[in-house]
């Protein structure tokens, strides 16, 4: 229940005000209810509502397969009017939200219930999704991001978020998008400590910070620069942006142009570079052990970063290299890769150790040409993810694992999810 206000006039056309117990939202406080309201987030709605005493509101999208596809959010805002965006709804279906009005401190004191139609997702390509298993007890509450590429890496994305139940809830719609529509964003967006997306373009050079529903918030050009994005970009505590990049005036030691293998900084207020990484400067480009490729200047081909607060130093993953971690000055602080071909470079390697903490001995383990019961070096990885616990965790896609040509069939093609432990003291992996 919840308190209106209400008056009672006497017949001497006195008047008092007095508070009056309800049971229910009446229906006229609901002002506007606008389905895809920027036209390009179809399971998304704004919800206009006007309340005769000030409040929080809450919303509860209900799940169609039960409550572990419920979405819950309280939002920001004590006051009489709201103008709210409910952003993961079911496509195709009439859709059960409940709409809470709580005090300041997010208690209940009233509730009602709205339905939201939403229409088929037509000419929207999306792969199949198949639900095997679901242990919602070992999950991270909420959803899961999908950056999905289209019909190949330069088509624009299709990014989506599914829940549990393998829903689709959320979708942009770029293809058709005047400013970003031809957006190409390669290894995906990035949540913002606002809770917008950031993500770069390949096509036109700009990195993109745009909310929920595809309101483009900013967007910094680094082609002013000499700079071109490819994979990835992503925020640092300070604000400022950290983004995997080319430039076309860096030469390769062979005189071909060198790409993906710089990195920078841009100042969030300012678009200004702040730091540059060049990984020709602190790695052998002569060191084509892991390279299966043609493009000489392709070298490194860098595919992901984070930042390691606590040192504030970056750790690379280089599909030809291994994962590096460097300072601020681009010096090596350790390089996780096989041994082989390493030269200039080889005292910044890791040294293996199994499992059970015993230092591995087989050379041919250390360089890479075989693997251990205990331990494998990580194969053309992507995305490094500093643990809570202080270990790094990577994403081993198994390409050429043990200088081999990655060959469908090969028992040793498979792909992984693998924690490494990194000792700095003795400079040893596990």
């Amino acid at each position: 229940h919840t308190w209106w206000v209400g008056y009672i006039t006497f017949t001497d056309n006195s008047e008092i005000k007095v508070a009056a117990l309800g049971s229910e939202i009446p229906e006229n406080l609901i002002r506007k209810l606008t389905v895809n309201p920027t036209g390009y987030c179809p399971l998304a709605a704004e919800l206009q509502l006007s309340f005769p005493a000030q409040s929080c509101i809450k919303v509860i999208v209900k799940g169609k397969h039960g409550s572990q596809g419920d979405i819950e959010h309280l939002f920001n805002g004590y006051n009489y009017n709201h103008n709210i965006d409910i952003l993961v709804i079911y496509p195709n279906y009439n859709n059960d939200v409940d709409i809470i009005l709580t005090n300041k401190y997010g208690v209940e004191r009233i509730r009602t219930s709205i339905q939201i139609q939403t229409e088929e997702l037509r000419g929207v390509v999306l792969p199949d999704i198949e639900v095997v298993t679901v242990n919602p007890s070992r999950m991270t509450s909420g959803l899961t991001l999908v950056e999905y590429l289209g019909a190949n890496e330069m088509d624009t994305h299709r990014p989506f978020m599914i829940d549990a139940d393998g829903e689709v809830r959320w979708l942009y719609l770029l293809n058709t998008h005047p400013e970003i529509g031809n957006a190409t964003a390669h290894c995906g967006l990035q949540r913002m400590k606002s809770g917008n997306l950031l993500f770069g373009d390949v096509k036109t050079g700009r990195l993109i910070e745009a909310d929920m529903l595809v309101n483009v918030n900013n967007t910094w050009d680094i082609k002013k620069h000499g700079y071109e994005f490819h994979h990835e970009a992503i925020e640092l505590p300070n604000g400022n942006l950290l983004a995997n990049v080319s430039n076309y005036s860096s030469r390769h030691i062979s005189g071909v142009t060198a790409i993906e293998d710089i990195l920078i900084e841009v100042d969030k207020e300012t678009g200004e570079i702040v730091t540059e990484w060049d990984l020709k400067k602190c790695l052998e480009e002569t060191r084509t052990t892991q390279h299966s490729g043609d493009d000489i200047g392709d070298w490194v081909h860098a595919n992901a970063v984070c930042y390691s607060e606590e040192d504030d130093c970056i750790i690379v993953s280089m599909r030809y290299q291994g994962v590096v971690k460097l300072t601020r000055k681009n010096s090596l602080k350790w390089l996780l890769a096989p041994h082989k071909g390493w030269k200039q470079c080889y005292g910044s390697l890791l040294t293996p150790i199994d499992e059970d903490g015993i230092l591995i001995t087989d050379p041919e383990v250390i360089s890479g040409e075989k693997s251990a019961d205990k331990f494998d070096w990580p194969w053309g990885q992507h995305h490094p993810t500093l643990m809570s616990n202080g270990n790094i965790m990577v994403f081993d896609n198994r390409l050429d694992r043990n200088f081999e040509e990655s060959i469908i069939g090969n028992p040793i093609n498979y792909s992984r999810a693998v924690e490494y432990k990194i000792n700095t003291s003795d400079m040893t992996v596990q």
